[in-house]
């Protein structure tokens, strides 16, 4: 392997994780890592057994599959609290992630210095008191939304296969969705108009006829999906309202009648 390529690839890895070393540091040693509501507090505690005895599958908000791997972890080895250390760690996971991709596309070095301090320094500013206080919420969020920052800017391999562009927003999105539903489904447009962005501008030139035909795919499923999404939304709306009008009515009915 070239110099240059070397020189690349570790600088490609070495600065994005310096810089969020120092901030999960200066995070964990100044402020700590907490809960930020009573939902990440009760999830916690059924997972770890805190409040069932043992560790229990039995949550509310998350998947099924998700609180499985962790009550599986809790009774493995139950002295570590993995439920926060992935809430903390996945918001820095993804803050590396994405600088990664920001040192990767830049060409230059002053260039892929300045993109990604001033990217960390966003990140930091925008969401450091959710780095302080980890909610399960905000994190399925920062999943889905670097899942869609991937897509649309990690550099595709030189065969063309395009596998790297997609394995890692495909993981980063299903986590999100595994953590919270109801915010992935709130990113399904987002990511259909990446997916489409990436059938259409770049799919020409640089991907290749399977994954066209896969991110084509995947844009019809997820619109689709946000179709049906809507439509039940629209249709629970009407729902409700047809509720109110018949207790309108019924009320109304009883006045007229003096019917207490």
């Amino acid at each position: 392997m070239p110099d240059r390529i070397k020189g690349k690839i570790t600088g490609q890895r070495l600065i994005p994780t310096v810089i969020v070393l120092a901030l999960f540091i200066f995070v964990g040693v100044r402020y700590g890592f907490w809960f930020a509501s009573n939902d990440d507090y009760v999830m916690n505690a059924i997972l770890s057994g805190a409040y069932m005895g043992r560790a229990d599958i039995h949550n509310v908000y998350m998947s099924p599959v998700l609180s499985l791997v962790f009550a599986a972890l809790y009774r493995v080895i139950p002295v570590l609290p993995w439920y926060g250390l992935f809430l903390a760690g996945s918001q820095f996971a993804a803050l590396w992630l994405c600088l990664r991709c920001i040192f990767d596309r830049c060409e230059k070095m002053w260039t892929r210095a300045v993109g990604t301090v001033c990217f960390a320094a966003l990140f930091a500013a925008l969401l450091f008191s959710e780095l302080v206080f980890c909610q399960y919420t905000l994190v399925a969020a920062v999943l889905a939304d670097s899942a869609i920052f991937l897509l649309l800017l990690e550099p595709q391999e030189e065969s063309g296969t395009g596998r790297r562009s997609l394995v890692l927003p495909f993981v980063l999105y299903v986590l999100a969705e595994l953590l919270r539903s109801n915010v992935g489904l709130m990113h399904l447009v987002f990511l259909g108009i990446a997916c489409l962005y990436k059938v259409l501008w770049e799919g020409e030139n640089r991907a290749g006829r399977a994954q066209r035909a896969l991110m084509a795919a995947a844009t019809a499923c997820l619109g689709l999906g946000a179709v049906l999404h809507e439509t039940v939304l629209v249709l629970g709306c009407i729902g409700l309202l047809g509720c109110y009008l018949i207790v309108w009515l019924a009320q109304s009915f009883r006045q007229k009648k003096n019917i207490i």
